[in-house]
C-alpha cells in the first residue's frame, strides 16, 4: 500500500461537506452577523489547491451529505422565495464549482408540460426534476441543448451523464439470483457490490467489471476475515473505490468507536492506499468521499437524537502519487 500524507483540516464544525466524486470538495455552515444567519458554503478544488467562499443568501439550502446533486463539477442547492403559498417563488440554483458562476434551471417546462419544478440531480448533460407538491421523479432537463422529457422513474434510473439519456442499463449479469442480495453503485463499467451481513455493516466488499455476457469480479476489497470490512461508507467514482469502517461497536476491540485507518484503490492500476485517522479530532467518522486526488473524511462532533451528525470537522488528504498515477506512471 502506498504512503500517505498528513491530514488536512478544512473547517471545524461543518454542517454539511461532500465531493463530486472526480476534483471538487464542497463544505459549509453558516455566516452570522447581528440580524440573521446567512447559508455559506466553501469550494476547495482538490486538483489545483484553490478555494472561494460562496454565500447562497437568504431561503437557500445547501444538500446535505453525498447526493446526486453534486457532480460533474456543478453543485444544485435550492432557495425559497417570499411568496404566499409554500412553494411560489421556490427555484433551483446550479453552481459551477470551476467558476463560481451559477444559472437556474427553468421552473417550467412547457414542452411536457409541467411546472413548479425542483431539480434534484446533475450529469454531464442532463438534470432530474421533482414537481414540488408530488415529490416523485417527473421531468429530465439538457442542461446543454434544452430538450426536456417526461421520467416517471418507477424504480428506474435515468443515464444523467449520458447525451442520448434514457435509462441506465446496469450490465445484464446484476439481475441474476447472486447479485440481487447486494447494495450496489455502478460507474460503467465497474460495479461496487456490497454484501450485508446485518444493517450497516458489510461481510464482504467486491469491485467487479460489467462484461457482455458476464460479471468479472476483479478484486475483493475486503471481507468478513478482514477487519477493514467492519463499514457503513463507501464510494465509486472516478476510477476509485474508497471505503470506512465508520462507528466501531464490538466491545472486544479496545480502539474506541473508530477504526484507525480510511482506504482506496484506484481500479486501473490497483494501487491501494490505507490511511490513518490519527490526528482527526471527532467522535467517529460520518461521512467519506473522494476525488482523484485525495479522500475526504468528515468526523462527526455533535450528533442529533437520531444519531444523524450536525456538526463535524472535515479533513482532506491527498494520494500521495496522484498525479504520477493520473499521467499512468
Amino acid at each position: 500500500m502506498a504512503p500517505s500524507i498528513e491530514p488536512r483540516l478544512l473547517t471545524r464544525g461543518a454542517v454539511h461537506a461532500t465531493s463530486d466524486g472526480k476534483r471538487y470538495i464542497v463544505y459549509g455552515g453558516w455566516t452570522s452577523d447581528t440580524l440573521h444567519e446567512t447559508p455559506r458554503l466553501s469550494v476547495f478544488d482538490t486538483a489545483t489547491g484553490r478555494s472561494f467562499d460562496e454565500e447562497l443568501g437568504d431561503g437557500c439550502v445547501a444538500p446535505e451529505g453525498f447526493s446526486r446533486a453534486i457532480t460533474e463539477g456543478f453543485l444544485l442547492y435550492r432557495c425559497h422565495g417570499a411568496g404566499d403559498g409554500p412553494h411560489e417563488r421556490s427555484y433551483s440554483t446550479a453552481l459551477s464549482l470551476r467558476t463560481g458562476l451559477t444559472f437556474r434551471p427553468p421552473r417550467e417546462l412547457p414542452a411536457v408540460g409541467l411546472t413548479d419544478l425542483s431539480y434534484v440531480s446533475v450529469g454531464r448533460y442532463w438534470m432530474e426534476a421533482l414537481t414540488v407538491p408530488g415529490g416523485s421523479v417527473s421531468a429530465v432537463w439538457n442542461w446543454r441543448t434544452g430538450e426536456a422529457r417526461l421520467w416517471p422513474g418507477e424504480g428506474r434510473s435515468f443515464a444523467i451523464d449520458d447525451p442520448k439519456g434514457g435509462e441506465l442499463r446496469y450490465c445484464a449479469p446484476y439481475a441474476s439470483r447472486e447479485v440481487t442480495v447486494y447494495r450496489r453503485l455502478y460507474e460503467p463499467p465497474h460495479l461496487l457490490l456490497a454484501r450485508e451481513k446485518r444493517l450497516s455493516v458489510l461481510s464482504e466488499l467486491r469491485l467487479a467489471r460489467c462484461g457482455a455476457r458476464d460479471l468479472e469480479v476483479l478484486t475483493t476489497l475486503c471481507s468478513k476475515r478482514n477487519e477493514a470490512c467492519e463499514s457503513v461508507h463507501f464510494g465509486l467514482s472516478g476510477g476509485i473505490v474508497s471505503w470506512a469502517p465508520g462507528r466501531n461497536d464490538d466491545p472486544e476491540r479496545d480502539d474506541g468507536f473508530m477504526d484507525r485507518y480510511v482506504y482506496a484503490h484506484h481500479i486501473r492500476s490497483g494501487r491501494r492506499w490505507r490511511i490513518p485517522t490519527k490526528g482527526m479530532t471527532g467522535i467517529q467518522i460520518a461521512h467519506l468521499s473522494h476525488t482523484r486526488w485525495g479522500v475526504l473524511v468528515t468526523m462527526g462532533v455533535e450528533f442529533g437524537r437520531a444519531g444523524d451528525p450536525e456538526k463535524a470537522n472535515v479533513y482532506y488528504v491527498p494520494f500521495e502519487d496522484a498525479e504520477l498515477i493520473r499521467r499512468g506512471r
